[in-house]
């Protein structure tokens, strides 16, 4: 089989989903039949697919998300952005050869936090409703994961592993040098969510020439926004949404029916209080500058 050379490896809720999108678009790009495969999960990963995973498939279940790959593309991608974390995914790729050119997509830590709570508390469902930021600030900051019990939260479990994970998934220099440990730098680009929006075709052509795709096709095309959360209203009939399409089969069919949906189930969500993000930023600064140094990244647009 035909293995992708370029992977969206992270990081979640940092537009990776638009960025796919994007370059699926492009008609040198073939991209997977699902953004998310999922495939290279670890074992003791939330997100381990029993039906579907490099452990017990191998390469021969790869294959199905790529079908009828026509040998004319020059780039064929799949973006799982929770790769960033997985060692399955690392050790995988690291040892094909040639090796798949890997983008890391990043955002400010703090929002990408914020954005991940609203996500997980507001769409999944899988974060009590009662729970604010400020909260999750206190929790992260403090050490206070010991103290949930007291809280009266639902869903404990689940709530203490997301708290865990926040702080090491965000010091952004740590995961991907882990990375860097087996790409030469030619292999790795990253990118900034913040500028991507703000400037989406200079972002854009800047990975096409680094793939060495036409760039030109970007500088008339149209960037439709991908995956933006919103607080649901009714949460029973958003958990039918949930549990009902992935039998939609028709990509336009789901494509309206989740527009429809959108506008008479959500809203908005709250922003975050700023406090808790200035918080957040003041811990993340050092790793925030050690992540520039050792990168040559500008990322005045976090401050």
């Amino acid at each position: 089989m035909r293995l992708p050379n370029l992977i969206v490896a992270g990081t979640p809720k940092a537009g990776s989903s638009s960025l796919f999108y994007w370059l699926k678009a492009h008609p040198e790009v073939y991209g997977a039949a699902s953004k998310e495969t999922f495939y290279f999960m670890d074992r003791d990963s939330i997100m381990f697919k029993p039906e579907a995973n490099y452990h017990l498939h191998g390469l021969d279940g790869y294959q199905a998300f790529f079908p009828n790959c026509p040998e004319e593309a020059k780039i064929v991608v799949e973006a799982t952005p929770h790769y960033i974390y997985q060692k399955t995914a690392l050790d995988f790729f690291a040892s094909c050869d040639p090796q798949p050119h890997i983008i890391f997509l990043l955002r400010k830590p703090s929002k990408r936090i914020f954005s991940d709570f609203s996500f997980t508390q507001n769409y999944l469902g899988y974060l009590d409703s009662r729970l604010t930021f400020n909260r999750v600030t206190d929790l992260l900051l403090n050490d206070g994961r010991d103290r949930l019990e007291d809280l009266g939260y639902s869903n404990q479990d689940f709530l203490r592993q997301w708290l865990e994970d926040q702080l090491p998934n965000n010091r952004y220099y740590e995961v991907i040098n882990r990375w860097a440990k087996h790409f030469p730098p030619e292999k790795i680009q990253i990118l900034l969510f913040e500028k991507m929006v703000a400037n989406p075709v200079e972002t854009l052509c800047s990975v096409s020439e680094r793939l060495g795709i036409d760039a030109n096709f970007y500088r008339e095309f149209h960037f439709e926004k991908r995956t933006q959360t919103m607080a649901i209203k009714n949460k029973l009939v958003h958990q039918l949404l949930l549990k009902f399409a992935p039998y939609l089969s028709s990509s336009r069919l789901r494509s309206t029916l989740k527009s429809m949906y959108f506008k008479l189930n959500s809203s908005a969500v709250k922003p975050a209080e700023l406090e808790s993000l200035r918080r957040l930023d003041d811990y993340f600064r050092p790793h925030n500058q050690q992540l520039a140094e050792a990168f040559n990244l500008n990322l005045d647009c976090w401050n």
